[in-house]
């Protein structure tokens, strides 16, 4: 398993590099001039050529090119164009909220899919399969943009049981330093249950309009994997023996229909993990998402290349996580 994971690592750096060569070449096809951008409509030509000057945009393509991915192998990603703090501080600050984020989403999508797929398929063909699989249409159908305004308006506005938007109260804000900048284990790492409770507060809502597409997905999958696997002759031999079902089901079925449950709950991870612009707009959320968003609409060349290009790692990364896996849930599978 070791040389196949040192080759898939090694793989990375073409696609890393074609990524990055794409990623260029894309965002400078965008119509629009930063410079002109920055400066408004009103700016005289001089004042845009000078900021084109100071920000290397009037260079050739190529020696833009080289020179950003020899800052890459320094570890300089850059400066932002428009707020001129480097890229790897903005990185830093909004990649724990998209990932604090994510993992509450997949939490959820987990703990309501998988569940909702056993059952549908324990009971198939009857109204609890009908009523589950309901579910699970009606949340990959849904459109998060919807779904997060509606949950704001009922959860938010006429209820008042959650905070509309934000990662943590303004009030708790101040004073508070964060160590990982995912406030919920922050404030369990300063021992400051207050934190905690209004960390999770605020990210209950944009969890479940995140995560309820993973969710119906899961639980379409894993109910098809179930079924076949209920269907084998190993799971009639073993109700044959006499063994209760629950044990059937959780010992014997389920560990055999993980295999594809886990791609899918790797590629929808992975796919959160890329930032989620809807949801992370409308409840404000600061992570890559809305980073990224921002510096398309901003023509901010480096935000835009450096998130790009470490969406695209964490992808492939967590791809690599999930082929790894297998081997836990089926023996027979060997890395060679």
């Amino acid at each position: 398993m070791t040389a196949y994971f040192l080759r898939r690592l090694l793989g990375l750096i073409p696609v890393l590099f074609g990524i990055s060569i794409l990623v260029f070449a894309f965002v400078r096809a965008i119509p629009g001039d930063p410079a002109r951008v920055m400066l408004g409509e009103r700016a005289t030509e001089e004042a845009v050529l000078k900021i084109r000057a100071d920000m290397g945009l009037d260079r050739p393509v190529l020696e833009q090119y080289f020179k950003y991915i020899g800052g890459i192998a320094r570890g300089d990603l850059g400066t932002s164009i428009f707020s001129q703090i480097p890229v790897t501080e903005d990185m830093k600050r909004r990649f724990p909220a998209t990932f604090e984020l994510s993992i509450a989403a997949m939490l959820f999508a987990l703990l309501v899919g998988i569940p909702l797929g056993i059952l549908a398929a324990v009971r198939r063909n009857t109204m609890v399969d009908n009523v589950a699989m309901a579910v699970a249409l009606i949340g990959v159908s849904m459109p998060v943009f919807w779904l997060g305004m509606i949950m704001k308006y009922l959860f938010s506005i006429q209820t008042k049981i959650f905070p509309p938007s934000a990662r943590i109260s303004d009030v708790l804000s101040f004073g508070f330093e964060p160590i990982t900048n995912m406030y919920v284990l922050d404030g369990l790492l300063r021992f400051n249950a207050t934190v905690v409770w209004d960390g999770l507060l605020h990210l209950v809502m944009p969890a479940i309009a995140l995560g309820t597409i993973p969710m119906a997905i899961i639980a379409r999958m894993t109910r098809s994997s179930m079924v076949e696997v209920l269907s084998q002759d190993y799971i009639r031999t073993a109700r044959a023996k006499g063994l209760v079902q629950r044990t059937v089901i959780w010992k014997h079925a389920l560990r055999n229909a993980m295999l594809p449950v886990i791609t899918v709950v790797g590629l929808s991870f992975g796919g959160l993990l890329s930032g989620a612009v809807l949801t992370e707009t409308i409840f404000a959320w600061s992570g890559i998402g809305s980073w990224i968003y921002e510096g398309i609409f901003q023509r901010d060349y480096p935000v835009v290349q450096s998130g790009v290009l470490l969406v695209s790692l964490v992808f492939v990364v967590v791809n690599l996580i999930v082929d790894l896996s297998y081997a836990l849930f089926d023996p027979r599978i060997q890395y060679r």
